[in-house]
C-alpha cells in the first residue's frame, strides 16, 4: 500500500486479521559482520528486505536471511495468493503481513539513531532492560544489543537536542518507575554505546526532551507521579544536565506528557494524569507556570499528542479506550473545546503520527487497538480535520501497547510500522504506507 493520502478516504479499505506467525530461517551476525552462531548473548536474525522469499542463509552477502510469511498459515514459498511484499511476505487482506523482529515481551518501542552511525535503529523497552536492534540502513539489522537496567523499562522517549531524529548527543530517555530513575542514552560511537546519564525522580512515568530556548540544547522534562511535579532539567551552557532539576508543582499524578513550543518562546505542556484527566499548562522562559487549564475529556484518557491543524493553530489529540474515541481539541479564547471526534472500536490506547517528515504535519495518526490486535490509521481531510471511518486497519501482534510508524527503515520511500506487544514481542510491517 502506498502512503496514506490526505482526503482519499474512499480508497481506504478495512482489512483486519490475525498476524502471520512466520517460520524464519535465522542466520546470526555480530555487529562486526562476522557470523556468530554459538547461541550466546541473545543473538537474533539479521532481517533482509527484497529477498523475494528466499530463505537461504547463503544468498546475497551471506549474513542476511529472507523472510517468507504465508497469509493464514498455509501455502509455501511457491504460493502466490495475496501477492508478495518487499520483505518477501504474503499480504494480509491487501496489506503486508507483520513479521517478528524480536520475541522478548516489549513495553515500548522507538525508532532513533542509538549507535551514532546516522542509521535508524529500533530501540525496545522490556522488563529486563533496553534492547537495541542496530540498523544497516537497508532494512537489515545486526543482532540485538542488550542494555541492562536497574528495573523494568516502561517508556521510551526521544530526547535529541536537534530537530532531526538523527544525530545529537542525548537520544533516548528510558523510564524506570520501579527504581525512580530515568536513563538518558547518548549516541554511541558505532556499536560502542556510551553509558547512560542517570537522573532520579519521584516515581517518574514519562520524560521528554524539549528545546526551550535558541541555544539548540534540549532540556529534559520528567513527569513525577508521586510528588505531582514536573522535574525540569535545564541544560547548562556547556550542554550538560544540572545536578538537580527545577520542580514545577502541578498536583495530581502526572503520567504522560506532550510538549509544544509556542512562537512566543513559552512552552505548552499537555499533562495526562494517572486518573485519566488532562490539563494543559503554559510555562514561560523563567520556568513559571502562567496558565493551567483543564481539558474537558469525557472518559479516562490513555494517550495524547500535539498536531497542527491548519488555521486552527496547534491542536491536541487525545485517545480514550473507555469510550473508544479519538478526539481533537483546540483552544478557544480562554479554554479548550472539542473540535472533532471519531469512534474507533477495539480499545485504542496509544496514538502516534505516521509518515511524519521533519518540519511537516502528520499525514495521518496511528492508533494501537489493544482488544483488536491491530493498528488503525486515521487520515486527514483536506482542511486538516480527522476523517470519519472507514479506517485502514493493520493486523499486528496480540495486544499492541506501543507503535512507531513515521520512519523509512529500508530507504525505499515507504514508512514501516513497528509495534510492541507485552505478549509477543516486537513486530514490523514493511512498507505499511
Amino acid at each position: 500500500m502506498g502512503r496514506v493520502q490526505i482526503g482519499l478516504i474512499s480508497s481506504l479499505v478495512l482489512a483486519c486479521g490475525s498476524p502471520v506467525r512466520s517460520e524464519v530461517d535465522t542466520h546470526l551476525t555480530s555487529p562486526s559482520g562476522a557470523g556468530d552462531d554459538d547461541g550466546d548473548d541473545g543473538l537474533a536474525t539479521t532481517f533482509a528486505v527484497g529477498s523475494s522469499g528466499d530463505d537461504s542463509a547463503e544468498s546475497g552477502a551471506g549474513d542476511t536471511t529472507g523472510i517468507a510469511s504465508t497469509a493464514g498459515g498455509d501455502g509455501g514459498e511457491g504460493d502466490d495468493d495475496g501477492g508478495e511484499t518487499s520483505s518477501g511476505a504474503h499480504e494480509c487482506g491487501g496489506h503486508p503481513c507483520p513479521v517478528l523482529l524480536d520475541p522478548i515481551a516489549a513495553n515500548d518501542v522507538l525508532v532513533v539513531d542509538m549507535t551514532g552511525d546516522s542509521k535508524l535503529d529500533i530501540v525496545i523497552a522490556t522488563n529486563a532492560g533496553v534492547r537495541v536492534l542496530p540498523s544497516k540502513g537497508d532494512g537489515t539489522f545486526f543482532q540485538p544489543i542488550a542494555l541492562p537496567t536497574p528495573g523494568p523499562i516502561t517508556t521510551l522517549r526521544p530526547v535529541s537536542s536537534h530537530a532531526a531524529v538523527l544525530g545529537g548527543d542525548l537520544q533516548v530517555a528510558a523510564v524506570c518507575p520501579a527504581q525512580n530513575t530515568v536513563l538518558i542514552y547518548r549516541s554511541g560511537d558505532g556499536f560502542g554505546l556510551v553509558p547512560p546519564v542517570e537522573v532520579t525522580g519521584y516515581e517518574p512515568l514519562d520524560a521528554l526532551g524539549l528545546t526551550k530556548t535558541s541555544d539548540g540544547d534540549a532540556d529534559l522534562i520528567v513527569a513525577e507521579a508521586s510528588s505531582g511535579t514536573l522535574a525540569w532539567w535545564e541544560r547548562t551552557t556547556a550542554g550538560a544536565l544540572p545536578s538537580e532539576p527545577r520542580r514545577l508543582l502541578l498536583g495530581g499524578s502526572p503520567a504522560r506528557l506532550a510538549a509544544l513550543r509556542l512562537d512566543t518562546g513559552d512552552v505548552r505542556i499537555a499533562v495526562l494524569d494517572r486518573s485519566g484527566g488532562v490539563r494543559v499548562v503554559e510555562v514561560d522562559e523563567s520556568l513559571t507556570i502562567t496558565a493551567d487549564l483543564a481539558v474537558p475529556v469525557d472518559a479516562s484518557a490513555s494517550d495524547l499528542m500535539w498536531g497542527a491543524f491548519g488555521g486552527q493553530g496547534p491542536g491536541l489529540v487525545i485517545v480514550s479506550p473507555g469510550n473508544s474515541r479519538l478526539v481533537q481539541y483546540t483552544k478557544d479564547g480562554s479554554g479548550w473545546i472539542e473540535a472533532t471526534s471519531i469512534v474507533v472500536s477495539g480499545a485504542p490506547t496509544r496514538v502516534a503520527p505516521v509518515w511524519y517528515p521533519e518540519g511537516e504535519n502528520p499525514m495521518a495518526f496511528a492508533l494501537s487497538l489493544r482488544e483488536a490486535d491491530a493498528v488503525a490509521i486515521v487520515p486527514w481531510s483536506d482542511d486538516n480535520h480527522l476523517l470519519q471511518p472507514p479506517l485502514t486497519t493493520y493486523a499486528t501482534a496480540i495486544g499492541p501497547v506501543a507503535l512507531e510508524g513515521r520512519r523509512d527503515l529500508d530507504g525505499n520511500g515507504h514508512a514501516e510500522l513497528v509495534v510492541a506487544s507485552p505478549t509477543e514481542g516486537t513486530w514490523i510491517t514493511w512498507d505499511a504506507w
